[in-house]
């Protein structure tokens, strides 16, 4: 298996060289870079799966006697499965394949009238162990519905839609008893919403952004050119995103013209992203930031060129009015009092205003802090004094001698007396706790609580709480001063820049005063100053700092894109003869006369070689090209499982098969090959759309294929 994320494949190394080959500094480099989403690919995931469940439409198409109702249901084998016809084109199995295709890519090539017979449509698939439904109503030809995922065990819900989700009449409102079981589904919890839609253009976001998610494929956005005959510049164009309406044309084999999807010009990225080589996505961002880079450049090299002709007989005249007023400002003398002096002492004016205003600040702060602090100072002092008065008042008490009971006045007689000898209460019997000794200084005054001595504590150990309450007093005492000191310091520099401000005020009021000579200095360096702007920009010459920084983008974008492009193609290098191995291989096992070799590039070029003579994918027959154009599908999905590596989601419709000329000893041969491949453990859902009824159903097993009868259509 060959690893194509490599460890350098980091943003230092991707900025790193992009910036060896711009010769620009690494910073400059990634700044642009991250500006325009340009990344190092992440890792690739694992190839997704996606495998068709079941077709079912249904509508009202007109015949002779006015309109009849018609109803199709399919659900295609898992490997190889083919939808066709028996002696008659024009049967309906192209609409069957549009249906699909509507439902899966959520946009309509449906023919008009075809789609608007249409009155509801479901589809429903998996995508690896998801089993998602598509469904909805289809009125006037535009879609309203969503996709359910669904929750049973076996990830579907056997039996819907049920056969009375079918419109009875024309006349009533298209798919409301189909979204009526939808709805029902979603309340009982079989189901639910993953996106809804209610118009076409939403139904092409909304399930574009869903298969971009489950599939593994990222948001890119390319550049598309301008026909010359119709681009103003070379440069001229326009960002495209690339999404899942481009990305699914590679499941389809019907047009032959190039030899992956159905257009030769985007068979490049195609090929780049379903061969999975992660830097083939940056390449494609790379490409559309650089020519959105050099279209802005160009556009603002042509405005300036149509502004200088615009201008060049304005700017003679501003030529004129400068050498003027240059003559006029020598007359008049330049005062001491320039309009530069001016500005210099306004501006010395402002810087005070602002430190003043700073200085004022910081003073009300100091003065909020100061306050604080003294707040906390007295509720400390306060607490001290507390405690001074309670330790009184209990020494008082604890000193008298009860006489009686406070409660019921009966005597405290001797014998209960005798208990306080004992140490316990004489009334209520209670242990005393000890006595508090008495001071010789009598009272202590609760104004000197802040200098006592005296231990004030009954039940802690002795000082523990005075000294607590000492502590925390004398932290915030030393607080106080220090906020007060800061205060001190906090007015002196107000008044400092009161005084500054007072000064600049003064010196600029000198400047500014009215005299005549300085004032008309003024206006005329103000005009002058404007006149020579104008002449700058209107000037031709150098394009500016504008110009140079569109031109240091151009050229990191420049370089990014060779980088990212030299990264993909040895990525491309590595997987491109795997790929062309199995498609030489399978090609010759679907009966392709004497193919020797095929040389698959990163063009999307396809030369071969057969019967020992070169030759072209385009210059083959249709029924060779056919061949191949199935062998290339199969062969980018082989290797992407094989070595884990690319996006092909295992889904391949092939349309028209046998419309082109084709032996039916090749068309067998090709067919057997085709179930074997898809009865692998891998191997690809293929759903064939033919009108070569009779001959597939002679190869492939009777339950793969669906026909109808001799002549007449499918639905």
């Amino acid at each position: 298996m060959i690893g194509l994320v490599a460890d350098d494949d980091t943003w230092e190394s991707w900025s790193e060289a992009v910036a060896r080959r711009c010769g620009l500094p690494v910073d400059e480099v990634e700044l642009v870079l991250r500006d325009a989403g340009l990344r190092p690919p992440r890792a690739g995931g694992k190839p997704h799966q996606l495998r068709v469940i079941r077709i079912d439409f249904a509508g009202f198409m007109p015949d002779g006697e006015g309109v009849r109702p018609f109803t199709f249901t399919w659900d295609p084998p898992g490997a190889i499965g083919a939808l066709a016809t028996i002696g008659r084109n024009q049967a309906g199995k192209s609409s069957v394949l549009e249906v699909l295709r509507w439902a899966v890519r959520g946009r309509c090539r449906m023919k008009e009238d075809v789609r608007h017979w249409m009155r509801q449509v479901l589809v429903e698939f998996d995508i690896d162990d998801e089993r998602l439904c598509v469904v909805f109503r289809v009125e006037g030809g535009e879609p309203d519905g969503g996709v359910l995922r669904l929750r049973s065990a076996d990830r579907g819900v056997p039996g819907w839609p049920t056969p009375t989700a079918r419109d009875d009449d024309p006349a009533q409102r298209p798919g409301n008893a189909l979204l009526a079981q939808a709805e029902s589904l979603v309340r009982t919890g079989a189901a639910l919403w993953v996106c809804q839609f209610g118009d076409a253009a939403a139904m092409e976001r909304e399930v574009g952004t869903l298969m971009l998610d489950r599939l593994g494929f990222d948001r890119l956005s390319g550049w598309q050119r301008v026909s010359a005959g119709i681009a103003a510049q070379a440069d001229d164009g326009a960002s495209s995103p690339l999404g899942w309406p481009l990305w699914s044309t590679a499941l389809g084999v019907g047009s032959l013209s190039s030899v992956i999807g159905d257009r030769p010009e985007n068979a490049q990225r195609l090929l780049q992203i379903y061969l999975g080589t992660p830097w083939a996505g940056t390449a494609v961002d790379a490409r559309g930031a650089l020519g959105a880079a050099q279209q802005l450049r160009s556009a603002e090299r042509r405005r300036r060129e149509q502004d200088s002709e615009a201008s060049a007989p304005r700017l003679d005249a501003l030529l004129e009015e400068e050498r003027q007023l240059t003559a006029r400002l020598a007359e008049v003398g330049r005062s001491a009092h320039t309009a530069q002096e001016v500005d210099r002492r306004l501006r010395a004016f402002q810087t005070a205003a602002v430190a003043l205003a700073e200085a004022e600040g910081t003073l009300a702060e100091a003065a909020r802090r100061l306050g604080a602090s003294e707040a906390h100072l007295a509720d400390a002092e306060a607490d001290l004094v507390a405690l001074c008065e309670d330790r009184l008042a209990r020494r008082f008490f604890h000193s008298v001698t009860p006489t009686c009971c406070p409660r019921c006045d009966t005597r405290v007689s001797a014998e209960r007396m005798r208990r306080e000898q004992d140490g316990r209460c004489s009334l209520c019997d209670e242990e005393l706790a000890p006595a508090i000794p008495t001071q010789d200084t009598g009272q202590v005054s609760t104004s000197a609580v802040a200098g006592a001595d005296v231990d004030l504590v009954d039940d802690l150990p002795p000082d523990e709480e005075e000294t607590a309450l000492r502590s925390g007093r004398d932290e915030l005492r030393d607080q106080r001063d220090e906020d007060d000191r800061q205060h001190d310091r906090a007015l002196r520099s107000r008044g400092s820049a009161q005084v500054a401000l007072d000064s600049a005020r003064a010196a600029f009021e000198e400047v500014a005063g009215r005299d005549p000579d300085t004032v008309e200095t003024r206006e005329i360096e103000t005009r002058l100053a404007v006149v020579r702007a104008l002449i700058s920009e209107r000037s031709p010459g150098p394009a500016g700092e504008t110009s140079a920084l569109q031109d240091e983008r151009v050229r990191i974008l420049e370089a990014a894109e060779t980088e990212a492009k030299a990264r993909r193609d040895r990525q491309q290098r590595s997987l491109l003869p795997i790929v062309n191995e199995h498609i030489l291989n399978l090609g010759q096992c679907f009966g392709i006369a004497q193919l020797e070799a095929v040389g698959l590039d990163g063009a999307a070029r396809l030369p071969v070689r057969q019967g020992g003579v070169k030759n072209s994918y385009s210059k083959m027959t249709a029924g060779e090209q056919l061949r191949l154009k199935v062998a290339t599908a199969v062969a980018l999905l082989r290797v992407g499982r094989t070595e884990g590596v690319g996006r092909h989601p295992g889904l391949i419709l092939i349309d028209s098969l046998g419309a082109e000329e084709m032996a039916e000893d090749d068309l067998a041969q090709m067919l057997q090959t085709l179930e074997t491949l898809a009865e692998e453990g891998d191997g690809p859902q293929v759903l064939i759309f033919s009108a070569r009824g009779d001959e597939l159903s002679r190869v492939l097993r009777p339950e793969t294929v669906r026909t109808p009868p001799s002549g007449r259509r499918l639905w």
